[in-house]
């Protein structure tokens, strides 16, 4: 499980060595990974703001062999990584108020880099991942009836009801840099001594406070709740004279979509309910209208005559004094509160009024110190509702048979079908009032209702389309000839958003023989963009620090141009993380201007039925090669920020979605991405199953049952997917022969997917079915081959240069280490059992994972889900 958990980062000779690693490696995967700008417990920065900076990381490690010394069940390496002194005294400048042992310097662990390290105090993976298997509960009702009109016209009505609620792990919000008052009466005494001592020397103490918000009470979490309502009716029967079957039908359906995050911080209350005080004598004169306050740990409301010295309430509430932001000393921080745009350094209420008697007070100093304080968890968070709803409307009007009634040729009648169908989908997104607050809810930009229709983009797709299918048989029970069929399609269809498309196909069936047949198809589809891609609402996106590619760390990872291109925006060797922490909050949503996807299909294939030799065989094998273009997916916001720089020229369409801050150096503050049609992708493969049921011979009289063998798999030849939108641009634009030789050749290795991570080139399934009587046992072994290990791409294993005048291809022996490049051989076991008892009531059960496998590393999903070995049993049946 260790391993699983595993996190893929950059990595150095010291850290290889502790690992046991080679240590030139360049990156490694890290049990145990932190992110030591933060802490569960909440990082404490104490500085002397007279001579010390206002944020005080520890560096990364350097080599050296000198003893790990375990605190608070970390490594730290006393003389190398220490935490750095408030100048004259032994206070460290980073602290965690632990409950086990009170104030204490905070343990950075192994230091990889400034947002990575191995054990420590910094949050972990397993402090994000609270919610491995999301709760689930699932409804579901159906219910049909047919009346027979006449012997040709049947009325026929179904309606269906499904209900689904799930929930998950929402986004982790974080701050740095929380200004703390140092009067805030929840500072620890301990701390309360170390400012006084800061005092005492003629020192100005600063006090800030970084935490992701991972307290029980707040932890935030995401309950969907998804009903469907669906009804359908019309007429089917036989046209009197012609033998042709018919069908009228409209049916109308509505998907409602209510999503609830719970727990969603709302920054101005948040950093509002921080700001506490407690009561002097002096305030209770003062005092006016009712307060929220805490005493004695206990959540109360106050007024004038009920008022106790000691009571804490927020400072806002008292004197009308409006709280800090976290900008002050630290311009670049992540997580900042609406600020008055004339002070940034004051907060700027938008989500409620200062004084207006709602707030409440709120600790944040300690392991989850905000579910001790009740009031202001419950006014900086709130439940946001945002809801969707989804309505589609159909009409299809149908018609099929066959040239019986009128000819048939030698192998048989030819059949048909053919109709109409009209469809109209709608959505409709309305976000949480508080979303619509400009940065207010943490984690989230601004969320507009959508779709806002206009004259250019409607809110609804309409389409009407028409469709006609031909069944051919050319020959039939001749020598060598025992079927032979031809078939094809084509439907045309008008999209009021993008035209008029067609799609076709053709098929051919050929069987020599009763016990083998040949098949092969080739078709173009299309695939228009569905409402969500053309309208989905605009959601909350990020992009990592270390993820500019303007980066020093980056600038050489891109095009030709990037270099030159990313010295309009930064200095040279800049540096992201000295203007940035963690991450940048950008948009992604919808695109109105979407095209079709298109699709080329091409398969050949063969069914075996031998039943002559082997009766019960059968061995399916068929050959697929697809290629689709204008694919439509996501581009992040790295993606456009890459985009933006290697392109010839910055005047590209990509640019303009990258906004960058000069004041900070020239670093990434904000995007725009979403759904775009990329290149092309193009997949290849051989799909196969065998399947052999035979009865089990009997063994002294007793009947032994039947059996069923299988195996299922795909062998895969082929996974390219060109989703570059520069590429081509940029490779046209390069002079150099050679150069553009190289180019391509690294595009063509970063376009091939296969053997990377969940693409293998082998999956298959096996299975053993045993049924004797009313008991039957089943055995399930699923195979994964070899592939490359989570976040390692093929390009990221070879280095393509130019040697003596060649591109040639030589392996990145120095990219990670071999024991951590590939995944191994997956296989994964399960067994069942069924017993029907009676003819409507039954058993099952089982053992999933039977010989608890762990997952591949990197990964808690894949080729096994995170909950190991597990058991179940349940009853079926029939009222």
């Amino acid at each position: 499980a260790g391993l699983s958990l595993s996190t893929f980062t950059d990595s150095s000779e010291f850290i290889n060595g502790q690992l046991g690693l080679d240590p030139a490696t360049e990156n490694a995967f890290f049990p145990n990974f932190t992110l030591p700008v933060s802490s569960a417990f909440g990082l404490i920065n104490l500085v002397d703001a007279n001579t010390n900076e206002a944020f005080g990381f520890p560096q990364p490690f350097a080599s050296s062999a000198d003893t790990i010394i375990d605190i608070a069940g970390g490594g730290f390496i006393q003389g190398i990584d220490t935490i750095p002194t408030v100048a004259g005294t032994n206070i460290p400048v980073l602290q965690v108020f632990d409950p086990a042992v009170g104030l204490r310097a905070f343990n950075p662990g192994l230091a990889v880099d400034a947002f990575g390290a191995i054990g420590g105090d910094g949050i972990t993976q397993e402090d994000n991942t609270e919610l491995l298997l999301p709760e689930q509960t699932r409804f579901l009702f159906n219910a049909g009836t047919d009346y027979e009109l006449h012997e040709n016209i049947t009325f026929f009505a179904e309606g269906k009801f499904a209900f689904t609620e799930a929930t998950e792990q929402a986004g982790i919000p974080f701050n740095d840099d929380i200004p703390i008052a140092l009067d805030n009466p929840f500072i620890p005494a301990a701390l309360q001594a170390q400012i006084q001592e800061i005092i005492d020397l003629g020192g100005s103490p600063d006090l800030t406070v970084s935490r992701d918000v991972l307290d029980s009470a707040v932890f935030p979490v995401e309950d969907i709740e998804r009903t469907t309502i669906r009804a359908a009716g019309g007429f089917r029967g036989t046209i009197p004279g012609l033998g042709f079957d018919y069908e009228a039908s409209y049916t109308w359906g509505r998907t409602e979509v209510e999503s609830v995050n719970r727990n969603a911080r709302i920054e101005d209350r948040y950093f509002t309910a921080i700001d506490a005080v407690a009561l002097t004598a002096a305030d209770l004169p003062n005092l006016d209208g009712t307060l929220n306050a805490l005493r004695a740990g206990e959540d109360i409301q106050i007024t004038p005559d009920s008022a106790q010295v000691g009571d804490i309430v927020c400072r806002s509430e008292l004197d009308g004094s409006i709280p800090p932001s976290n900008l002050e000393g630290s311009p670049f921080s992540v997580g900042n509160p609406p600020v008055d745009p004339d002070n940034p350094e004051e907060v700027r209420a938008v989500s409620f009024q200062f004084g207006d008697g709602q707030c409440a007070p709120l600790n944040i100093i300690g392991l989850n110190a905000i579910s001790g304080t009740v009031g202001g968890a419950n006014f900086a968070f709130q439940d946001l509702t945002d809801s969707t709803i989804l309505t589609q409307q159909q009409i299809l009007l149908t018609v099929s048979g066959d040239s019986s009634e009128f000819f048939e040729l030698p192998a048989g009648p030819i059949g048909f079908a053919a109709g109409f169908e009209w469809r109209e989908d709608a959505s409709n997104f309305t976000p949480d009032g508080f979303r619509r607050i400009e940065d207010v809810v943490a984690n989230s930009a601004v969320v507009n209702a959508s779709p806002i229709t206009t004259d250019e983009f409607p809110d609804t797709i309409d389409v009407i389309e028409g469709f006609a299918e031909i069944q051919v048989p050319l020959l039939a029970e001749l020598p060598f000839a025992e079927l032979l069929e031809v078939s094809g399609s084509v439907r045309v269809s008008d999209y009021n958003t993008i035209g008029t498309t067609t799609a076709w196909s053709v098929n051919g069936r050929y069987s020599p023989h009763e016990w083998i047949t040949f098949r092969g198809t080739y078709n173009e589809a299309v695939r228009a963009p569905n409402i969500g891609e053309l309208f989905g609402p605009v959601v909350a996106a990020t992009i990592g620090v270390g993820a500019d590619p303007c980066d020093d760390d980056n600038i050489n990872n891109g095009s030709v141009f990037r270099e030159q291109n990313c010295l309009a925006f930064v200095e040279a060797g800049f540096n992201s993380a000295d203007f940035l922490t963690a991450f940048v909050f950008g948009t992604s949503g919808g695109n109105p201007t979407l095209l079709e996807e298109e699709a080329e299909t091409f398969t050949v294939g063969t069914v075996f039925q031998p039943g002559w030799l082997f009766d019960g065989l059968t061995f399916v094998a068929d050959y697929y090669d697809i290629e689709i273009v204008n694919a439509i997916d996501t581009l992040t916001g790295q993606e456009i920020a890459e985009a933006c720089v290697d392109l010839p020229s910055i005047d590209n369409q990509f640019c303009g979605n990258v906004f960058r801050n000069p004041a900070n150096g020239g670093a990434i503050s904000g995007f725009t991405a979403g759904q775009i049609n990329l290149a092309s992708l193009a997949v290849r493969g051989v799909d196969w199953s065998a399947t052999y049921d035979f009865e089990m011979p009997n063994y002294r009289g007793w009947n032994l049952g039947s059996m069923r063998l299988s195996a299922v798999g795909t062998r895969f030849l082929e996974d390219t997917v060109d989703g570059d939108p520069t590429s081509a641009e940029v490779i046209a634009a390069i002079t150099d022969p050679l150069e553009q030789e190289l180019s391509q050749t690294s595009l063509d290795i970063a376009n091939d997917e296969l053997g990377e991570f969940t693409r293998p080139e082998w999956i298959a399934t096996l299975g053993i079915n045993w049924e004797l009587g009313k008991f039957g046992v089943n055995w399930q072994g699923r195979f994964e081959s070899s592939q490359n290990s989570i976040n390692i791409v093929n390009e990221d294993l070879v280095d393509v240069v130019i040697e003596n005048g060649a591109v040639v291809v030589n392996p990145n022996t120095g990219f990670v280490d071999p024991s951590q490049e590939k995944t191994g051989v997956g296989f994964a076991q399960d067994i069942s059992f069924t017993y029907d008892w009676k003819e409507k009531l039954g058993f099952f059960g089982g053992v999933n994972n039977l010989t608890d496998e762990d997952p591949f590393l990197g990964s808690l999903t894949r080729n096994v889900n995170p909950r190991g070995r597990f058991f179940f049993v349940g009853v079926r049946g029939t009222i």
